[in-house]
């Protein structure tokens, strides 16, 4: 089932609102004239009842010679026809007791059956009882019923009913002319906005349309930032979609590095595998071959075989550590960490290296850290070695290893004033392959800042071409407790 567009909804809801508020607006009206209209007439039948109980009024005091009530009573009845000729209306009328005495018209409302008890009640609470009769018919017609006492000297004498019945032309006319009136309004009204709501739509689906294509067009490695100038709704969005290419490219980068790593080491544990297999029969036949040439009498020979027999025996050996470290690298051992006062660790290593031109500054504080002290001793001496190799051999080595505490990590410095690292190589220093040094398989800083990394820690550089470079570790601390 197809779905409808964010515009089309916009467009529609807009329309339906005006729509709505025009269906609102002919409905209060019509109430509203519905009951002015009542108000009206009821007003005006009261008028007419007061003026009618007035003249009554008038007449009995004219006749002052009537005393009794049945005498009054009577004379109102005589009169009747000349009040309902004065006063244009049909007059009924009701005894006391609520049974039906007198009218002027019976083709009007020419039930003389007796009053029934709710007009009594009413009659108790308000001088003139107007009763609305239910009726649908307000369109055409008016019917309203009026009951009062007719009281002569505080006496009841009989009960006026006065039927009303009112043709609706000029409320028809007028409430047909105001609604015509609202609808030719409401007809320019619902035209601008149906192109209010248009341009809104297509103003704000623009916006969304925009930003889908840029969704569409997301590809690993080619992202740029959508420019929005305005902090609205759509603005956050914008800014979400943002921060979402930034994290993509940040993840793509670190699957990239962990593919490339794991090509590595997959690479590694084969080159390993391959060499070490010769290697150690191509020793012992060497040192066979060695063992042999020592019993031999013709010293030329004997020292051809001796000379040839060390080269291949530091070729091996050679080949032997090159297969230990893709080994190394391949299959990094299990880390087996435990709580370390850094310092105390720190100033252990540094034994190690009292006969190297190394200086230390260890501070003395407590620096609890969780660590594989072989492996993070591993990491320092790869550091330091690679500190002496860079400095040349007609310079006077300076080599210094600081250690402090800042903030939550324990922060360890390695400078040298070696020949530095040259601008173009520093993203590449840490990739496995990547070496500066003669006969170096590029392993050692890949390993060292796997290791660093796995602890919760960083690695990074400072260098200076001809100067000298420094290292940075941080490894945060642990709790104190």
């Amino acid at each position: 089932m197809n779905k409808l567009s964010l515009r089309t909804k916009i467009f529609l809801s807009m329309i339906s609102i005006v729509l709505t508020s025009l269906i609102l607006m002919a409905t209060i009206t019509i109430l509203h004239y519905k009951k002015e209209n009542q108000r009206y007439h009821s007003n005006r039948i009261e008028r007419k009842e007061k003026r009618l109980l007035k003249h009554i009024e008038l007449i009995i005091e004219e006749n002052k010679n009537i005393d009794s009530k049945d005498a009054k009573i009577e004379l109102i009845k005589r009169k009747l026809l000349e009040l309902s000729s004065v006063h244009n209306l049909s007059i009924h009328l009701y005894k006391t007791d609520g049974s039906f005495y007198a009218f002027t018209d019976p083709k009007i409302d020419s039930d003389t059956s007796k009053l029934d008890e709710k007009v009594f009640l009413q009659l108790e609470k308000k001088i003139i009882y107007i009763r609305k009769l239910d009726s649908n018919r307000f369109w055409k017609q008016t019917d309203l019923r009026s009951y009062s006492y007719v009281n002569f000297n505080n006496e009841n004498l009989l009960i006026l009913y006065l039927p009303y019945t009112q043709e609706n032309t000029l409320f028809k006319t007028e409430l047909e002319d105001l609604l015509l009136s609202y609808a030719n309004m409401y007809i320019f009204l619902l035209l601008g906005a149906v192109l209010f709501a248009y341009f809104v739509s297509k103003y704000i689906t623009k916006s969304l349309k925009m930003i889908s294509t840029k969704l569409n067009k997301t590809e690993v490695g080619s992202n740029k930032p959508f420019i929005w100038n305005s902090d609205d709704e759509i603005g956050k969005l914008v800014d979400s979609y943002n921060e979402m290419v930034i994290k993509l490219e940040e993840s793509t980068k670190l699957l990239l590095k962990s593919e490339r790593e794991h090509a590595w080491r997959e690479m590694a544990k084969q080159v390993a595998h391959e060499i070490k297999n010769p290697l150690t029969p191509m020793r012992l036949e060497v040192q066979l071959l060695e063992r042999n040439a020592n019993k031999m009498h013709d010293e030329i020979d004997k020292k051809k075989i001796l000379d040839f027999s060390k080269g291949m025996i530091l070729q091996i050996d050679t080949l032997t550590r090159i297969a230990n470290e893709f080994s190394n690298f391949a299959k990094m051992p299990v880390q087996q960490l435990k709580k370390v006062n850094f310092s105390e660790f720190a100033k252990r290593f540094s034994k190690l290296h009292s006969h190297s031109s190394t200086i230390f500054n260890i501070s003395n504080v407590n620096m609890p850290v969780f660590i594989d002290e072989k492996q993070f001793s591993r990491v320092l001496n790869n550091l330091l070695k690679n500190a002496e190799q860079s400095i040349p051999n007609d310079r006077v080595a300076s080599i210094a290893m600081e250690v402090i505490l800042i903030n939550n990590d324990v922060k360890i410095s390695i400078t040298d004033n070696g020949i530095g690292i040259k601008e173009g190589e520093g993203t590449k220093i840490f990739e496995p392959k990547f070496t500066t040094k003669t006969g170096g398989m590029g392993l050692g800083l890949s390993i060292t800042k796997n290791i660093i990394e796995s602890l919760g820690g960083k690695i990074s550089f400072e260098s200076e071409q001809n100067i000298g470079t420094t290292f940075y570790i941080y490894i945060p601390i642990t709790s104190t407790s």
